[in-house]
């Protein structure tokens, strides 16, 4: 029930302007299947995004390299998509992550829970 009710799935008809998907092809929490199936349900209502795919990273970019495009991309689609809105402090100190990147994509959609990743049911979660 919470992986349903914290997908983004079953809001896709309702997103306001574009979004950016963010996918590390060798990532074990989401597998690309599931990125693939919430490209699927964007096209199908006719939804804007980008994609920004790591052929060689796992869930989140750990080579410098990787992480300084993904910022760059995240920076200059935060400029595209909300005119300067959120993207002051994002590029700025270097240390947003993707997590606070997606929550205030999320504020800026109008959502009150930020946006999640779909997650295979059999998959664990850290639980502390």
């Amino acid at each position: 029930e919470g992986y349903r009710r914290a997908s983004a799935l079953a809001d896709v008809e309702h997103i306001r302007g574009s979004l950016l998907l963010c996918h590390g092809l060798l990532d074990e929490n989401v597998l690309f299947r599931q990125s693939a199936i919430l490209v699927n349900e964007l096209i199908k209502h006719r939804k804007a995004y980008d994609f920004a795919m790591f052929p060689s990273e796992r869930h989140s970019p750990r080579r410098q390299d990787d992480r300084a495009f993904l910022e760059e991309r995240i920076l200059a689609f935060l400029q595209r998509s909300l005119a300067g809105g959120v993207s002051a402090g994002v590029g700025a100190g270097r240390r947003r992550t993707h997590t606070g990147v997606a929550a205030a994509l999320s504020r800026a959609a109008g959502r009150e829970r930020p946006f999640s990743t779909v997650r295979h049911p059999r998959q664990r979660t850290h639980q502390t």
